[in-house]
C-alpha cells in the first residue's frame, strides 16, 4: 500500500515547482512528476522529479491481535528524490554577481521542494496527511503519512543535465481492515448462578444492531471479508449509513454482484423505516421474555406467521412494526440463530 507513495509524491512536488517557476517563465513546460530513477527522452527538455521508494523501518512489536480487530502497522520511509531542471532556464533580468554565473533550473528546484518539505517539517504533527488505500481479496489495506526529515542533499550529472539528489524520511501508519470475527453467532446466553443461599438465574441476549450481515439473504458468509473491509460487519454498522450515500456504497462493495448491491440497498432501507418507526415514537411494549427467547423459525416457515397465543395486542403491534420486514431477509438456513427479542429491539444509541 505504501508503494503510492513515490507517485503521490512526485506529483505533488512537481506542482509545487511548476507554480512557482511558470509564471515567471523560467520554465517552458510544466514539471513533470515521475517514479524510479532518472531518465530522460532524446527530445526531453522539461523539469521533473523522480522519487523511488527506499527501505521502509516497520514496527513489528504490535502485539497480538484479536480476531475483528483491525491491524495497525506504524513505519519510516526512506524516499529518495532526483530533481532535474530543464535543459535550458530564461533567467531574462535576473541580477547576477557575477554577471556570467550560470542559473541552473536544478537549483530552482531544490529551493522550492527543499522550502517546501521544511514547512511541513516545521508543521509538525499539524502538517497535511497524505493517504491512500485499496481493497483486494477483501480486505482494506490504507496507508497515511507526513513528511520527517531531508537526511542529505547531494549534487550529480546525468546526461550532462544537473541533478540534484535528496534522501528523506517519511512517517506514517498503515491500517489492515479486520477480517470478520469467528465463531458462531450467539443468539443469547443463559446465566445460572447461586448468591448465598438464593439461586438466579437470567437470560442475556442483544438487539438487531448486534446481528451479524452475514445472516441475510443474498449477502451471506462468503461477503464478510469485502463487508468488513468496508467497516460493515452487522446491522448496526449498515445503520450508520447516510440514505443518500447507501445506493453509492452498495455498488462500490458489490461491483458487478447485482444481488449484493440489491441485498444492501433493500436491507438498508428495511433498517430505516424501524429506526424512523422507533425515533417516532412507535414503540410498544417489550416482549415477555418467555417470547423473546423463541427463535424466529419456531413462527415463521417462510410462508406463515404463528405468533404464541398468549402474546399481547401490543407486543404484536410491535412484531408488526419492527421485525414483519426485516424477518423476511433472514437466511432460511439462519432463522434458527436469531431470537424475537433480537428482531422487536432496535438501540438507537448504538448505531
Amino acid at each position: 500500500m505504501i508503494s503510492a507513495l513515490p507517485l503521490l509524491l512526485a506529483d505533488h512536488l512537481a506542482a509545487e515547482v511548476t507554480g512557482v517557476a511558470l509564471p515567471t517563465g523560467l520554465f517552458t513546460d510544466p514539471c513533470r512528476g515521475a517514479v524510479g530513477d532518472v531518465t530522460f527522452a532524446a527530445d526531453a527538455d522539461e523539469a521533473a522529479v523522480f522519487v523511488q521508494l527506499g527501505a521502509l523501518d516497520q514496527d513489528a512489536g504490535i502485539g497480538a491481535r484479536a480476531d475483528g480487530e483491525e491491524i495497525r502497522l506504524p513505519f519510516t520511509a526512506e524516499v529518495d528524490l532526483a530533481l532535474a531542471g530543464p535543459e535550458t532556464t530564461v533567467v531574462d533580468g535576473a541580477d547576477r554577481d557575477p554577471a556570467d554565473t550560470p542559473v541552473a533550473g536544478a537549483d530552482l528546484m531544490l529551493s522550492v521542494v527543499t522550502g517546501h518539505l521544511n514547512t511541513a517539517r516545521d508543521a509538525g504533527r499539524n502538517a497535511p496527511l497524505s493517504r491512500a488505500e485499496t481493497r483486494a481479496e477483501g480486505r482494506k489495506l490504507a496507508a497515511e503519512w507526513r513528511f520527517g526529515q531531508i537526511v542529505s542533499i547531494t549534487p550529480d550529472l546525468v546526461a550532462d543535465r544537473v541533478v540534484w539528489r535528496l534522501k528523506t524520511q517519511f512517517e506514517g501508519v498503515q491500517t489492515l481492515s479486520p477480517l470478520p470475527a469467528e465463531g458462531g453467532h450467539i443468539a443469547r446466553a443463559e446465566i445460572a448462578g447461586q448468591l448465598g443461599d438464593n439461586a438466579f438465574a437470567a437470560t442475556i441476549q442483544g438487539s438487531s444492531n448486534q446481528l451479524p450481515l452475514a445472516l441475510f439473504v443474498e449477502i451471506g458468509p462468503e461477503n464478510a471479508e469485502r463487508l468488513a473491509s468496508f467497516g460493515l460487519a452487522r446491522l448496526g454498522d449498515l445503520m450508520r449509513v447516510p440514505r443518500l450515500e447507501i445506493a453509492g456504497l452498495a455498488a462500490e462493495i458489490a461491483r458487478d454482484d447485482d444481488d449484493l448491491r440489491d441485498a444492501l440497498t433493500v436491507l438498508h432501507a428495511v433498517l430505516m423505516l424501524r429506526l424512523d418507526a422507533v425515533l417516532a415514537g412507535v414503540n410498544a411494549a417489550f416482549l415477555f421474555e418467555r417470547h423473546a427467547a423463541l427463535t424466529l423459525d419456531t413462527v415463521w416457515d417462510g410462508q406463515t406467521l404463528t405468533l404464541p397465543d398468549d402474546m399481547r395486542t401490543d407486543q404484536q403491534l410491535r412484531f408488526q412494526v419492527m421485525a414483519a420486514q426485516l424477518m423476511r431477509l433472514v437466511r432460511p438456513e439462519d432463522r434458527a440463530r436469531v431470537t424475537l427479542g433480537q428482531l422487536t429491539t432496535l438501540d438507537t444509541e448504538a448505531r
